[in-house]
């Protein structure tokens, strides 16, 4: 379990997490983003979970190949819950390559294309999570991705299914 106590102003890439079975409790601190990279990464890890976390990035540049508020790559049997993504030219948050994630009661709002990318993630969950009005084309895209659970989501932006099946949307909303 690691804490945070207190929030922070990072220049590059904040916390990475490159082990697995770890809890990230932000505890209501945010990690705020001021230049390239990003808040919150976890790498070929499983057993993770992101919980009560703030990611923010103010940058008006980007955006770049692995900056996003929050980005899972390569991941099994992890969580982003009760967390708030608010990102400027770059995507909330990025799953890819991974199976069985679940992004769980947050909001996020992006200024990127997408607000939310699951790339070739499959049998995940998205729940009790809303995409905010922002200028984002789609609020949820999910690219080659199979077998994953859409509930209880609000988005004021399109959802978009690229190449990608067996997903089950259900309690949603476009506002």
């Amino acid at each position: 379990v690691y804490n945070l106590s207190t929030s922070l102003t990072p220049t590059v890439d904040c916390i990475q997490i490159d082990v697995s079975n770890v809890l990230l409790a932000c505890l209501g601190f945010n990690v705020t983003q001021t230049s390239l990279g990003t808040s919150i990464d976890a790498v070929s890890v499983s057993n993770v979970t992101v919980q009560n976390c703030g990611a923010y990035f103010t940058s008006a540049a980007g955006p770049f190949f692995n900056d996003a508020g929050i980005w899972f790559q390569s991941v099994e049997n992890s969580s982003i819950v009760n967390s708030t993504v608010r990102v400027n030219a770059t995507p909330g948050v990025v799953v890819a390559s991974s199976v069985n994630v679940t992004l769980t009661n947050s909001s996020i709002y992006s200024t990127a294309t997408y607000s939310i990318l699951f790339n070739g993630t499959n049998e995940s969950f998205i729940t009790n999570t809303s995409q905010p009005s922002s200028q984002a084309e789609y609020g949820f895209y999910l690219l080659v991705s199979h077998d994953n659970l859409l509930s209880n989501i609000s988005s004021s932006e399109l959802i978009r299914f690229e190449n990608s099946t067996r997903t089950v949307v259900s309690h949603t909303q476009i506002v």
